[in-house]
């Protein structure tokens, strides 16, 4: 685990092998969420948008680390093992998760 706070991330066009309905995920939203650190750049579905800072009305605007990812989507021996950081059922992890498990 890596840091928690709320940006807006991007869809990382590169790490969505395997993911069906891919024309159905949003290109970029806004999520708060738990992030993964030492995830491989391929893996990352979701990255962080150029600039991108932490939103919120209690802590600084500060730069996020475009090192951590809020979805991530590797290959683990045969299969796949998926990771959605979101605290918050944002629609857009929703459609993510069901992607992730071909539905």
């Amino acid at each position: 685990m890596a840091s928690y706070h709320r940006t807006t991330f991007a869809l990382n066009g590169s790490a969505l092998r395997r993911v069906t309905r891919v024309g159905e995920l949003s290109p970029r939203y806004s999520m708060k969420g738990v992030h993964l650190g030492g995830v491989e750049q391929k893996d990352h579905v979701y990255v962080p948008c150029a600039g991108a800072r932490v939103q919120s009305w209690v802590f600084a605007p500060e730069r996020v680390d475009r090192d951590e990812t809020a979805v991530a989507w590797a290959e683990v021996g045969e299969g796949m093992v998926g990771y959605v950081a979101d605290v918050n059922a944002e629609p857009e992890s929703m459609e993510i998760l069901l992607s992730m498990c071909g539905l």
